[in-house]
């Protein structure tokens, strides 16, 4: 235990008679607040949804929820801004390592465990501070299409569709109803749209969200705002 730590600090460093860490707990809470975005899965796309940061007027624009962390992998990630830049600057420098020790292109399961795996350790250290995120891992092995989900906690699950950040629940429980694992490519865009639209609500507009998606390992391929508006309009028919 560290000595310069306080009863308090202790007291959210250790289990609670509940059975679980304060420290983790008020992080992921943390994270729950975070940028909305969606990320699914069919048999042969992913497909990602994400509402847009803003920015300040004199502000130069950077997207940092949605990144190409390795040769196959891409990183939907969501939470506290200072620690979203630390978790992908660190699964970076992972990828590398990986890739360079195993003598092969990572995959999406292998970074989301290792990154998990991590966090565990770190959990285990009292008197440091938890990251408060929600990452989603997704990316192609073998043209089989790879979605895998950790964060603060450092739970390590694979999914086939997932919500996080604001509202995540609203759009689990949409794509609980929604998602089909055989839908083709235009129902699959509404799909992730709508979903995404859970959680926004009045503020859901073309220009203020991204949406992209991959197939047969190729780039991130993301939709114009015409694109997103035509969607919108299938939406607005659809209620």
């Amino acid at each position: 235990m560290n000595p310069s730590m306080t009863g308090k600090h202790e007291y959210y460093a250790e289990f609670c008679p509940e059975g679980t860490l304060k420290m983790v707990e008020y992080a992921l809470e943390a994270a729950s607040t975070g940028i909305p975005l969606i990320v699914l899965r069919t048999k042969d796309a992913i497909y990602c949804a994400a509402k847009k940061q803003t920015f300040e007027s004199l502000e130069i624009p950077k997207n940092f929820n949605i990144v190409q962390v390795s040769e196959k992998v891409h990183l939907a990630i969501s939470g506290f801004p200072a620690d979203i830049d630390q978790i992908v600057n660190s699964v970076k420098d992972m990828a590398a390592k990986k890739t360079y020790e195993l003598g092969f292109d990572v995959t999406a399961d292998i970074l989301a465990r290792n990154l998990a795996d991590e966090r565990q350790e770190l959990i285990q250290r009292s008197g440091e501070r938890p990251m408060a995120f929600t990452a989603i891992f997704f990316g192609f092995d073998e043209n089989t299409p790879l979605l895998y989900h950790t964060d603060t906690s450092a739970v390590f699950y694979s999914y086939y569709a997932l919500g996080v950040g604001e509202n995540s629940m609203k759009m689990n429980k949409y794509l609980e109803k929604g998602y089909h694992m055989d839908m083709d490519h235009a129902k699959a865009l509404f799909t992730v749209v709508k979903g995404l639209s859970e959680s926004i609500g009045n503020e859901f507009s073309p220009g203020n969200i991204s949406v992209c998606y991959t197939k047969d390992n190729n780039e991130l391929k993301y939709l114009n705002v015409k694109e997103i508006d035509t969607i919108l309009q299938k939406i607005s028919e659809s209620e």
